[in-house]
This record gives C-alpha cells, structure tokens and sequence, in this order.
C-alpha cells in the first residue's frame, strides 16, 4: 500500500500532475493487484524455509537443539503417506508440522493423526493468518508456534503425545530390521507381512527403540554436517540443504535441468548466428 500511495502522491513529473487526473489510475490499479497476486504485499512473510529456521534457532537458544540431537527434513512417516517437515530426537522424539501463510490447511488433520503414531512430542508451527483454524483442527496436547508481527511465539505447549501406534511404527521399518530383531536370517520363508505381524505380536519387542535407532542412524552424519555449517552462524535455507536425505536428488535434477537450459540457449544462440 505505501508503494501505491507514493506513486499517486509523486504523480507525474512530466506532467507535474498527480497520476490520478492523467487517466492512468486503472492500469496502476491493475499493476497493484498483479504485484499482489505475485506475493509483493506479503513480503514480510515467510515462507516454510524461512519459520523452519526461524524455530531450529529458537530451540538452539533454548537447548532444544544441542550437539547431541538428531535432526532432519522431511521425514518419511512410515506407510501414512505423510512426511514431517521437521523432525528431531534429543532424548524425546518430536515431530514439526511447517505451515506458512500460503500453505493450505486441508490436510492437517490426517497430518496431525500420523505425526501422532510416531512422536513423543508433536508441534505446529504456523502463520499468524491460521491460528484460529489451526488451534481448532489441531487435538488439544498438540503444541503451537506462531509466526507474528515478525516474531516467533509460542501459543500452546505441547503434552506428551501417549498415542503412538506399535502397528505403524513396526510398518516403518526395513525388512532388515524386522529379520534381525526375530533373529532370522534375511531371504527366509516369510513375507513381509507375516514379519510385521510377529514383531507386532511380540511385545517383548521395544518397537519404538528400534524406529529411534534407525532415524538416529540415518541422520546422525547429516545433523553432524548441518551443525558444522551453523555453528556460530545464523541458521539460513541454504543450511536446511544438509537435513534432508531428498537434497542430492533435487540438486541432481536441477543440475540437469539447468545444463539442458543452458544447452537449448546456446543452440539457440547459434542458429540465430547461422540463419541471421
């Protein structure tokens, strides 16, 4: 709104008239409401990248986050279909749902639901712009951050979540980790479900130990890399890169994205040279 404000109130120096009396008040309309539907007036916002940093900060001020945590990006919640953008084990498992103003909150519950199954703690982090609905989709021991007036706040504590689910918590893990705690060698006489079923069974069995284990196990050296990177510096996007088991990937396709641009514009280039 200020932009708009000292464009019509400078007016035209050519003129030395205001923008309005010169006929041109619709195209600036048009031009305004372009900017918005491009994000210009949510600029103060951030975006998920932005309010994970913003909390991964936060929790290192407070000891949430120390050298002997475990963190990732995106982690896979079993066979929920879900993933947790957010996840860390520093004694207690907590699960971190990001949502910022653009994000929609359709899915939240089932998100909710399957974070649940796996997390000690589980906490929404989210845009001022969702509070209201997302204190109301969200069960009462879920805790809340909310982005605000360019400050991080805590809303609502987080209870300790005491529904976890044995079932989907055995589901998450690799075949090889359902033969070795039945002491079974691999490539034997059972399926998979018949393996899930009699880890399931056997409550002897700490089935949350072992899906602790494996992440611990999985993320160890990335967190190990992203608390290198941090380290006396403030947590920026480019530091969430090291989190993530997806990052390479993405980095591969883009890579090759960007180098088949790159050879198309040169081609390009060059049958304009010819053809000229």
């Amino acid at each position: 709104m200020l932009l708009r404000q000292w464009i019509t109130e400078r007016g035209c120096k050519r003129h030395r008239r205001p923008i309005a009396l010169i006929g041109i008040q619709r195209p600036l309309n048009a031009f305004w409401l372009n900017c918005r539907s491009h994000g210009v007036e949510a600029a103060m916002k951030l975006n998920e990248e932005g309010l994970k940093c913003r909390l991964l900060a936060k929790f290192r001020r407070e000891r949430t986050l120390r050298a002997s945590s475990v963190v990732a990006s995106e982690f896979v919640l079993g066979q929920t279909g879900c993933r947790s953008d957010l996840a860390i084990w520093n004694g207690s498992f907590i699960g971190i749902e990001v949502k910022s103003a653009r994000d929609s909150l359709a899915r939240l519950p089932d998100q909710m639901r399957a974070y649940r199954k796996f997390f000690d703690s589980v906490i929404l982090l989210c845009d001022e712009a969702h509070l209201a609905r997302a204190e109301t989709l969200c069960p009462s021991g879920v805790g809340i951050y909310v982005w605000r007036n360019s400050e991080l706040g805590l809303f609502r504590d987080a209870a300790i979540n005491r529904d976890t689910d044995r079932r989907e918590c055995v589901r998450s893990l690799s075949v090889k980790q359902l033969h070795s705690c039945l002491n079974l060698k691999e490539g034997g006489r059972y399926s998979r479900p018949q393996l899930e079923e009699r880890v399931f069974a056997d409550t002897s069995i700490d089935v949350r130990s072992l899906v602790v284990g494996a992440f611990e196990a999985t993320y160890r050296t990335t967190t190990e890399r992203f608390l290198r990177e941090i380290n006396g510096k403030r947590i920026a996007p480019d530091h969430l890169t090291h989190l993530s088991r997806f990052a390479l990937s993405r980095a591969g396709l883009r890579h090759s994205h960007n180098a088949r641009e790159s050879f198309w514009r040169q081609w390009e280039q060059q049958a304009q040279a010819v053809f000229s």
